[in-house]
């Protein structure tokens, strides 16, 4: 039997799989894609389309269902059973693939754990990231404040790169576990 295959990436898919995430707007989900991203590289408007093109992909494919409303800002969108029923693996591009098939809801049930884990630690590690870079804008403008935010910044910065090493581990996990589906 043929895969579908949807390719998400990794901040879309993080959000979409939260359990808590349902019925949403384009322009929420946008504004929760942007805040997962490192970099400013798209626009807001860059940022709706992509959303919105992947999507139509999910819709297309049964993932999602779109609830039409008379403001089109208003639409919103929610998740089906065959979108719960997938499962997750990362290309070598890391891009999430998200493929519905026939194998057991109990390696389903892995992968999707599996998953949900490696984004709270990608989560957790790009807050740690965020906090070394704030003590370190601190010093700049603080000088005198040296001693505590260096040990500050220490911490944070050994914190994520411990979340890095979590994070490429359970990479790799489902990596394996994504190749070994039929």
């Amino acid at each position: 039997m043929s895969k579908d295959k949807t390719i998400l990436d990794a901040g879309l898919i993080s959000i979409l799989s939260r359990s808590d995430f349902d019925d949403f707007t384009v322009l929420g989900l946008r504004d929760l894609y942007m805040a997962t991203l490192l970099e400013d590289s798209l626009s807001k408007v860059e940022a709706r389309r992509f959303v919105y093109r992947k999507l139509l992909r999910l819709i297309e494919k049964g993932l999602l269902v779109r609830i039409d409303a008379e403001d089109k800002r208003k639409t919103k969108y929610l998740k089906t059973d065959k979108f719960n029923e997938s499962i997750y693996a990362i290309d070598d591009q890391s891009k999430f693939v998200m493929e519905s098939d026939d194998q057991p809801k109990s390696d389903r049930g892995l992968l999707k754990k599996l998953t949900e884990k490696l984004q709270r630690y990608k989560s957790e590690m790009l807050s740690r990231v965020g906090e070394s870079e704030e003590y370190k804008n601190l010093y700049s403008e603080f000088p005198q404040m040296k001693e505590m935010l260096q040990e500050r910044y220490n911490r944070a910065r050994d914190e994520s790169s411990k979340l890095l090493g979590h994070v490429k581990a359970l990479e790799a996990l489902i990596e394996q576990q994504g190749l070994r589906a039929p």
